[in-house]
């Protein structure tokens, strides 16, 4: 996915300025286990957190209060699925090497990192791999 263009609305709320994700439930994008996340593709995921991350959207906060509602959930899973994604960014390759560098970076981030650690270095990798510019209307997300 090279671009992806969005319209602007789907990050607010109806009559507010509040923003939020488009998918609405924090799920959709943390939670590997359930049918919402598996609906949107990751590099939508990065490019919708990237925006709402820079907005001002408390990503890690809705998290937090997702997990505390949702008991099922646990955090070391959502930890294992930011940290798959930073792997996935830092080793793009298919060959068998950056697979197993997939792997192992993965495991170590999940165990040996906090949830708020995880997702202020899971947002330098976004920007180091996606970028948006924005008008009135439109979003245009590009990967670089």
């Amino acid at each position: 996915m090279a671009q992806i263009q969005i319209i602007k609305n789907a990050f607010y709320p109806i009559n507010s300025k509040r923003i939020q994700l488009p998918e609405c439930h924090i799920k959709a994008y943390v939670d590997s286990c359930c049918y919402e996340f598996q609906e949107t593709d990751t590099d939508t995921k990065l490019m919708h957190l990237l925006y709402v991350t820079d907005k001002g959207f408390d990503v890690v906060a809705k998290i937090k209060d997702f997990l505390k509602s949702h008991e099922y959930v646990s955090e070391e899973s959502v930890k294992i699925t930011l940290a798959d994604f930073i792997a996935e960014m830092r080793y793009p390759g298919e060959d068998k090497y950056s697979v197993i560098d997939r792997i192992y970076t993965s495991e170590y981030i999940a165990e040996y990192w906090s949830l708020d650690d995880i997702y202020e270095i899971l947002m330098i990798e976004i920007r180091k791999n996606f970028s948006y510019t924005e008008d009135n209307t439109y979003i245009e997300f590009s990967r670089r």
